[in-house]
């Protein structure tokens, strides 16, 4: 049930405080973010619960959220459980665990998708709160496409959380990770303290036996303990004047001289004909005036397993101790690899076309671009020649992550170098010319088994007479008019990567006019070429008919429908490739 509202006065100072919180972030993003590294490596052997309290209370602040709560996931159990939770207006009953798919925490734990509701008008809707504020979010803590935990938090002032919500977001994945660790590590600890206890305890077990003992006169039990014929399996009055050969084994006689005090480790036989490992004493002794030899057995067959089982404990224990040394120095490794990932990432962003340049050619556009990893090995490129000409390409390079993104690098170099430097203009001149440089710069036709090139579709746009040319190298273009979608083939061959096949390296161009209002699509083939958990793509026969479905509404609904059927298609399967599609509004 919903708790009843504060007070109008403390709720307003508390939104007046919350929105002072929010402008003195702007000011103070180095120490917030200084604060919550210091967070994530907690200290020392700081348990789940005091490492997450100051973290959850930093995202909150940030958002300035009434409530938030952090439960991470337990694989074991397929539960949510409760890390931390904060609300510094209200107390309240967190649930401690949560099912997958249950309220708005388990179904974004679920279905690895984020969702900020509106909460006006609503009378219940969560189990993080017992109050009703204007909206919340719930995130799932995503690591390496594995769930860690899920984040939620609630608040009045959606407009305030806005304005602190790049960095909010750009902090979650490094949560996500330190999350994942400490949850790892967790693991490995309690493991490790169950594989000592396990020692400990065949380490007790080991010690512990029952001793048996005998009178031997000439090789022949005369009297024994209960435990002496309980270790055998007889009667009590059984084994007197048996020999010894009927109870050890033969090659005991050779290495003892059962006349003399003695210690050894033999095997011994039951009367059902079991063998058991024995350890046996002998001492001289004086009984009724004649010197006898005093057998004292101990089964020690237990201890033999137990010290077979603790040998393979002692190696679990230190394999254990060699995982935890690993995983630290792994996710060490990966954090620098990450910082450096995502480091070419800036450098790559940087070099992709500015938005703001791009607008003022064209009014109305749009770019779905989305890696398949931290970085791309597609791109697009714009080019304004003087106010009525405009070239636009998009561009797929071989692979995707690093490797593509290298290749990216080197293909956005050079085709700035022909169009803006070497002074190219025409569409097939300019992909023929970039052909030669990438294969120049690959050092292609010295290694003939080299690959690695570019698919391109470029097409210029003569903005004041309505004028078109496009030149693809293995892409095409789509043009939309009046609900009707036309299909423009770029050539059989890519830039770079094509020595020594059968195809000849023929790049034409293709001219025409626009009306005003009509709609050029420039793509990769990462959307086309997507698996849906079924394992069917989604085909460029589709995507060509879902350009004809939304070629007549603005660009950035176009944009917004391309998104979420590629989601709605991937569901559940990984991203195949890099995706880029780029739709220009003709004016």
């Amino acid at each position: 049930m919903i708790q009843e509202l504060p007070k109008h006065e403390e709720l307003q100072v508390f939104l007046n405080q919350q929105n002072k919180a929010v402008q003195n972030t702007h000011q103070t993003t180095n120490h917030w973010q200084t604060k919550l590294l210091h967070a994530l490596k907690g200290e020392g052997d700081t348990d789940l619960h005091q490492w997450a309290e100051p973290i959850l209370e930093l995202l909150a602040q940030k958002l300035s959220a009434l409530q938030a709560t952090l439960y991470f996931f337990d694989e074991e159990e397929q539960k949510l459980k409760l890390a931390a939770w904060y609300s510094p207006i209200y107390p309240d009953n967190i649930p401690q665990t949560v099912e997958l798919g249950h309220g708005t925490v388990g179904r974004a734990a679920k279905t690895h998708k984020t969702v900020r509701t509106n909460l006006k008008g609503f009378s219940s809707f969560s189990a993080t709160t017992e109050f009703q504020p204007d909206w919340l979010l719930t995130v799932p803590l995503m690591n390496n496409y594995k769930l860690a935990g899920v984040f939620e938090c609630t608040a009045f002032d959606h407009e305030a959380n806005h304005i602190a919500q790049q960095e909010f977001d750009g902090a979650l994945p490094f949560v996500a990770s330190a999350l994942h660790s400490i949850l790892k590590e967790k693991q490995l600890l309690r493991s490790l303290a169950q594989l000592r206890d396990e020692r400990e305890h065949l380490q007790t077990l080991a010690s512990v036996g029952t001793e048996g003992v005998a009178f031997i006169d000439n090789f022949r039990v005369i009297d024994h303990n209960y435990a002496f014929s309980q270790m055998f399996g007889f009667e009590n009055d059984e084994l007197e004047g048996m020999h010894l050969a009927e109870l050890l084994k033969d090659n005991i006689f050779s290495q003892v001289n059962f006349s003399e005090e003695a210690f050894a480790e033999t095997e011994a036989r039951r009367q059902d004909g079991s063998i058991f490992v024995v350890e046996m004493q002998l001492r001289k002794v004086l009984r009724q005036r004649r010197q006898m030899m005093v057998l004292t057995l101990r089964d020690i067959s237990k201890r033999k397993a137990a010290e077979i089982q603790l040998a393979d404990s002692q190696q679990k224990l230190q394999a254990a101790e060699q995982v935890i040394t690993l995983t630290k120095e792994v996710e060490e490794k990966n954090k620098k690899i990450t910082a450096s990932i995502n480091y070419a990432k800036n450098i790559q962003d940087a070099l992709l076309p500015k938005q703001s340049e791009m607008a003022q050619q064209l009014a109305e556009y749009f770019i779905f671009y989305q890696c398949k990893d931290v970085v791309s090995g597609d791109f697009y490129w714009h080019h304004a020649a003087g106010n009525n000409t405009c070239y636009l390409a998009a561009v797929d390079c071989t692979g995707h992550g690093v490797p593509g993104a290298f290749m990216s690098f080197v293909g956005y170099t050079h085709l700035n170098s022909v169009v803006k430097h070497q002074g190219f203009n025409q569409p097939e001149a300019i992909l023929k010319q970039l052909d030669q440089e990438v294969v120049k710069t690959l050092r292609q036709n010295e290694n003939k088994n080299s690959r690695d090139g570019m698919d391109v579709g470029l097409i210029k746009l003569q903005l004041d007479t309505r004028e078109w040319s496009f030149a693809g190298a293995h892409r095409p273009m789509v043009m939309y008019s009046n609900g009707r979608i036309t299909e423009t083939k770029g050539s059989k061959c890519a830039i770079g990567g094509c020595q020594g096949t059968k195809h000849t390296k023929e790049i034409g161009a293709t001219a025409g006019q626009w009306k005003s209002g009509d709609m050029c699509y420039l793509f990769s083939d990462g959307y086309a070429d997507q698996f849906n958990l079924k394992g069917e793509k989604f085909m460029a026969k589709r995507l060509k008919q879902l350009f004809q479905e939304i070629g007549h509404l603005p660009a950035n609904e176009q944009h917004n429908i391309l998104k979420s059927q590629f989601e709605e298609w991937k569901f559940g399967s990984s991203q195949m490739d890099d995706v880029l599609i780029i739709g220009v509004r003709l004016p």
